[in-house]
């Protein structure tokens, strides 16, 4: 199966030219989803302030944001428009045929933890949805493309780089920058310096998030931990990071939509002593 592609977008103008430009080289819709957030931010996000109910993009409102998205839907893609609601997200407008079932209907549960059983050959990386997730939560914008061959690949990258997609990698590293200083503090071994522990930390916070460990017991987990995880499972630094990975992926799906609390400080930027 050729490999999914997938770009973030912070701006939901460069996504939409990206969609068109999609479009204009002849990509079915049964080739791409767009996942955007129906209540969209003027700006990133941060992972450590309370986030106050803000004001669309562009300085929409929220209604305005969904009316013009489903307008540009409506308009280029003949309305293949769905809403879902994630927990610890919020609601989330699909855009794209994918949305709708065919070879590639799974990704939607693939990507952003909706309640859709995948396979084990998924298209999408459990080990990545939470980036996804994240991403989302910021208010940015998530397309994949599942092209047909490697030509109608490449094309597909160059569309994402000339329209400013961000990839995984980068994202990943902005949401863990944006962690990093609480979980030093939260890490109670004085003397270990946390910049000498920090990989295996972050390393077992991040195993945490892992899709293949929702909803499983702690059995479970613990044998998961042993099969993928086995050259560091029993590692203090960790088991610490994976303990606090836990809590931080409750938080998010027991507070809900973090947009509409400013409990969301707590949520992404969980204190030292929880």
């Amino acid at each position: 199966m050729m490999k999914t592609m997938v770009g973030i977008f912070r701006s939901l103008t460069d996504a939409e030219a990206a969609l068109e430009d999609l479009r204009a080289n002849t990509f079915s819709q049964d080739q791409f989803l767009l996942l955007t957030p129906q209540t969209l931010s003027t700006g990133p996000l941060t992972e450590k302030g309370p986030a106050p109910e803000p004001p669309g993009a562009c300085g929409a409102n929220a209604g305005q944001v969904s009316g013009a998205i489903t307008g540009f839907a409506s308009g280029i893609l003949g309305g293949a428009l769905v809403g879902l609601a994630i927990p610890g997200i919020g609601p989330i407008l699909t855009i794209g045929a994918l949305a709708l079932g065919g070879s590639f209907g799974a990704v939607v549960g693939g990507v952003v933890g909706n309640n859709v059983q995948l396979s084990a050959d998924s298209v999408v990386s459990p080990e990545e949805r939470f980036i996804y997730e994240y991403v989302l939560r910021q208010g940015a914008q998530v397309l994949i493309i599942q092209p047909t061959d490697d030509q109608r690949a490449e094309m597909a990258h160059n569309i994402l780089i000339r329209h400013g997609a961000e990839d995984s990698v980068q994202a990943r590293e902005q949401w863990w920058q944006q962690l990093k200083t609480n979980e030093a503090s939260a890490y109670t071994n004085p003397a270990v310096p946390f910049s000498i522990i920090e990989a295996r930390y972050r390393q077992g916070f991040e195993a945490a998030l892992d899709a293949r460990l929702r909803g499983k017991t702690p059995e479970e987990k613990e044998a998961f931990l042993a099969q993928y995880h086995s050259t560091v499972a029993q590692d203090e630094a960790f088991r610490q990071g994976f303990s606090r990975g836990e809590s931080y992926y409750t938080a998010l799906v027991e507070r809900g939509d973090p947009r509409r609390s400013t409990a969301f400080a707590a949520i992404e930027n969980p204190s030292p002593s929880s």
